[in-house]
């Protein structure tokens, strides 16, 4: 089950939408999911299934973002879980330093509602509709 959109739809662009409250305060070391994101996958997730973000490269700012909910036993040794409030968020040790101080929250825009990656730290510019970005 595919939880991020990969749409790089134009009138993305002109839709704005406000973002969740950080469920804990992240910090310029880790990843952390927002309230909206942690009530969604409390909502979704099945027993055992973690919600996964992957940095791979392609998309129009030359990375991407992947996310996706997961069984743990589909990860292996490069991953990470960060529990929060019962919900798993896991991330590969390489994606992972693409994404420090960012926060993975769920939205819900006129077009679509899906988790996303905001408040990226280490982007230093986003694609639109924010499924890539360019690091610093």
């Amino acid at each position: 089950m595919t939880a991020g959109t990969s749409c790089l739809h134009p009138a993305h662009a002109a839709v704005t939408s406000s973002y969740s409250s950080v469920a804990s305060s992240p910090s310029s070391n880790t990843v952390a999911l927002t309230e909206n994101a942690i009530k969604r996958l409390q909502a979704v997730a099945r027993e055992g299934e973690v919600l996964r973000v992957t940095v791979e490269s392609g998309g129009c700012s030359g990375f991407q973002y992947k996310l996706d909910l997961v069984e743990r036993n589909e990860l292996d040794s490069s991953h990470r879980v960060i529990e929060t409030d019962g919900v798993g968020l896991a991330v590969d040790d390489v994606s992972e330093q693409f994404l420090l101080g960012a926060q993975v929250d769920y939205v819900k825009d006129l077009l679509s509602s899906s988790f996303r990656v905001v408040n990226n730290q280490a982007a230093e510019d986003a694609c639109s509709c924010g499924v890539s970005f360019s690091p610093k």
